[in-house]
C-alpha cells in the first residue's frame, strides 16, 4: 500500500505542477483575454440574430420591397 500511495502522491504532484505551469506561463499569445471577449461578442450577436432572424428578415424584405428607382431622375 505504501508504494501505491507514493505513486499517487507523485502523480498528484506532477499534475499540480503541470497545471500551475500552464496557468502561470506567460509565453505565447498575450491577447488571449481579448480573443475570448471578441468570441463572446460574436456568440451574443449570433444568438440575437438566431432568435430575431424572422423579424430582421421581414424588416429587410419590407425595406427592399419599398425601394423604388425613379426613372425620371437626372
Amino acid at each position: 500500500m505504501n508504494k501505491i500511495e507514493k505513486a499517487m502522491i507523485g502523480i498528484y504532484c506532477k499534475m499540480y505542477n503541470g497545471f500551475n505551469k500552464v496557468m502561470k506561463d506567460e509565453k505565447g499569445d498575450t491577447n488571449f483575454i481579448s480573443i475570448l471577449i471578441i468570441l463572446g461578442i460574436v456568440i451574443i450577436v449570433a444568438s440575437v440574430f438566431i432568435v430575431y432572424k424572422n423579424r430582421i428578415l421581414d424588416q429587410v424584405k419590407t425595406q427592399v420591397d419599398n425601394f423604388k428607382i425613379d426613372s425620371n431622375a437626372k
